[in-house]
C-alpha cells in the first residue's frame, strides 16, 4: 500500500510541475513581395526596395559573410507614416516598426544568392510581428 501511495504522490508531483510551463503565442509571418503591399492590423508595409545583397552565395567561399539592406515605407497612422532602412536578419537592425504593443521585423530575403542566380531576382521580403 506504502508503494502505491509514494507511486501516486510521484506521478501527481510530476503532472503537476509539467503543467507549469507558460505556452508562448506562435509569431505570425508575412511574406510581402518587392514592390507589393500588405495591410495587417491597419498598417500598410510596402517593400520599395533592395539596397544592398551582397551575402554570401551558397558554394562559393566568402571573406566576409555580406548583408542584405531592404527599404520599407510603413504608413497607416500619422506617426508610422515613415520609410525605413533595415539589414534583415541582423538583430540589432532588423526592426522596422514599432506600434501599439507591437514591433515588426524583417527576418528573411528571399531568394537566398547562389552562383547562378547571381542577376536580377524576384525578391520578397519575410516579415514578423511580435508583442513587445
Amino acid at each position: 500500500m506504502k508503494k502505491l501511495i509514494c507511486l501516486l504522490l510521484f506521478f501527481g508531483v510530476a503532472v503537476g510541475f509539467s503543467q507549469e510551463e507558460i505556452a508562448t503565442a506562435p509569431q505570425i509571418a508575412f511574406k510581402v513581395a518587392l514592390g507589393d503591399t500588405i495591410v495587417t492590423e491597419g498598417i500598410s508595409i510596402v517593400f520599395v526596395e533592395v539596397l544592398e545583397d551582397s551575402r554570401c552565395p551558397t558554394g562559393v567561399v566568402c571573406v566576409w559573410e555580406g548583408q542584405a539592406r531592404v527599404k520599407v515605407m510603413v504608413s497607416g497612422t500619422p506617426a508610422l507614416n515613415q520609410e525605413f532602412e533595415v539589414t534583415v536578419g541582423k538583430k540589432d537592425h532588423n526592426m522596422i516598426s514599432a506600434y501599439e504593443g507591437y514591433v515588426i521585423k524583417a527576418i528573411g530575403l528571399a531568394p537566398y544568392p547562389t552562383s547562378k542566380n547571381a542577376g536580377k531576382r524576384d525578391y520578397s521580403l519575410l516579415l514578423v510581428r511580435e508583442k513587445i
